[in-house]
């Protein structure tokens, strides 16, 4: 029997327990149709009154975008003439400035034209001096006219020669005076085209090259460019000069760009336009060529009705409102009030309709049951 009594103790106990615990659950609806909550649970719950704002949105296009270097961003190294790579002057990654040295080359070539040219300006001074002649005997009718045009042609064509072949040696740095006095270059330097950095080195040592084979590619992170993948139905909102935020997808913080041209052909795999940005002066070192990143195009602004993100509560209903209807008694009595609920923007939420006057819970009402 004292088993028996000592049993029911525990149970109405345990049952008294259970019930002061029920008693202690988050406030919901009263019959009076208002949500009540203590000043108490208010403060211990560091909830928050406010009233709804006029906030400013953006109006915004995304899209996808890659970091790109354009036509005069990014060159390639090639020699003018065959020969063998002697000696490589750079590596990948190094920075390099404008006709920089990047590769030596030798070759036979390279000795062959030095000849050509030197034999032509020798054959150029001789055959001058016989045009000079025969033009003076042409004009006293001492000579022929037959024998003053051969006269001529060979000279000129021994001129065209000579200053094509002086072109190329000088394409290769070399002193035309130094090689019309017999001495010669036995190798040459292939020189950076633009500033930038040493992207890829295609060549090796000993290897063998002619004028169509590329050296090195350099590209110049100064000149990068953004460019943005729109799809057709946003492209009209679209106007030079506007800011675009971008990041990559292990970034936090947004950079910016701005619009410099839109497209005018539709991508066929991708159904997207085309459009470029450019980056602010101190932002090109910091991005990479190819880079994929996500992007926001900034197209408009407008003023709208907002709350806080924390002041809509989702139920079965729809998104909920607390609006204060009355404090007394130490307590707070709120009405429900379904809104509708648009764009979300730096922790504010749009609000479709008139607006609500009045004062609004706005923060901490995760416990309230609706």
């Amino acid at each position: 029997m004292r088993n028996i009594k000592y049993f029911l103790l525990i149970l109405s106990l345990g049952v008294g327990s259970l019930l002061s615990c029920n008693n202690k659950t988050a406030p919901a609806e009263a019959e009076s149709g208002f949500i009540e909550v203590t000043t108490k649970q208010f403060n211990t719950d560091e909830m928050q009154l406010g009233t709804m704002e006029t906030v400013t949105f953006e109006k915004t296009v995304k899209c996808n975008g890659r970091i790109i270097a354009p036509p005069d961003g990014q060159a390639q190294a090639s020699s003018p003439v065959s020969g063998m790579i002697k000696k490589i002057l750079c590596s990948t990654g190094q920075m390099v400035t404008l006709n920089q040295a990047l590769v030596e080359i030798s070759g036979n070539e390279i000795i062959d034209l030095q000849r050509d040219f030197a034999e032509s300006s020798a054959q150029l001074k001789k055959l001058k001096s016989e045009y000079v002649r025969s033009k003076a005997l042409f004009q006293d009718k001492i000579m022929t006219e037959k024998e003053f045009i051969a006269a001529e042609s060979d000279y000129k064509t021994t001129l065209a020669r000579f200053n094509g072949l002086k072109l190329k040696v000088e394409t290769l740095g070399f002193s035309t005076a130094k090689i019309e006095n017999g001495d010669y270059y036995t190798s040459y330097f292939v020189k950076s085209p633009i500033r930038g950095f040493v992207q890829e080195i295609k060549v090796n040592v000993g290897g063998f090259i002619d004028p169509h084979t590329p050296l090195a590619e350099i590209t110049d992170p100064q000149k990068f460019q953004l460019e943005l993948s729109v799809f057709g139905k946003d492209i009209n909102s679209l106007r030079k000069g506007q800011i675009v935020r971008y990041k990559t997808v292990d970034e936090s913080d947004w950079k910016q760009a701005v619009i410099q041209t839109i497209g005018i052909a539709v991508q066929e795999d991708s159904k997207t336009i085309e459009c470029i940005a450019s980056f602010s002066a101190n932002q090109k070192s910091l991005t990479f060529v190819n880079t994929f990143v996500e992007c926001e195009i900034i197209t408009g602004s407008e003023k709208v009705n907002a709350l806080p993100t924390e002041a809509i509560l989702k139920t079965d209903e729809g998104n909920m409102i607390l609006v204060l209807e009355k404090q007394e008694n130490e307590t707070y009595f709120f009405r429900k009030q379904g809104v509708m609920t648009g764009r979300q923007h730096n922790g504010y939420v749009e609000v479709s309709g008139e607006k609500t006057e009045g004062k609004i819970l706005i923060g901490n009402a995760y416990n309230i049951s609706l």
